[in-house]
């Protein structure tokens, strides 16, 4: 499950997937299948959970413009403006990071395919491998500039 959003699906019936979304080799696949003009989020489960938060936050903002309509104190309205604020932050961070860890996987896989085992940051790569589904958005912005780091590194003759 997502780490950033999901929370609000947990409960809806899904069809089983064959693959989980954020495997690394379903991740590798659709990246090499992908086109620039590709959607922003390919994978069902990551398409119901923001249309379902951009759909609750159509609800907030059209009741909002009710509590405007009808005068209702500041504080009510700015309350409601908060909520919606944060709840399309959430679909925000929702769309960055199925992003990212599409882009995660890129990098990842090019870096495993130049560390045949032996280099000298095998063990955190098959820690990445094994784990990067789990990262939350923060660990993944880490890491993914740690692997950038490692590509460009090794590109220009440092460690294996």
């Amino acid at each position: 499950m997502n780490s950033i959003v999901g929370t609000d699906l947990k409960n809806t019936p899904e069809k089983p997937l064959d693959k989980h979304p954020h495997d690394l080799g379903t991740l590798i696949e659709n990246q090499r299948n992908s086109r620039k003009d590709s959607p922003v989020i390919d994978t069902l489960l990551g398409k119901k959970e923001i249309l379902k938060r951009l759909h609750h936050i159509t609800g907030q903002l059209a009741g909002i413009e009710k509590m405007i309509v009808e005068e209702r104190p500041v504080k009510e309205v700015y309350t409601q403006l908060r909520a919606a604020e944060s709840a399309l932050h959430q679909a925000i961070y929702g769309v960055l990071d199925e992003h990212l860890k599409k882009h995660f996987a890129e990098v990842l896989a090019t870096r495993l395919a130049r560390c045949p085992g032996d280099c000298d940051d095998a063990e955190r790569l098959q820690f990445l491998r094994n784990e990067f589904s789990t990262l939350d958005l923060k660990e993944l912005i880490d890491e993914l500039s740690w692997l950038r780091n490692s590509l460009n590194t090794q590109t220009q003759g440092g460690t294996k």
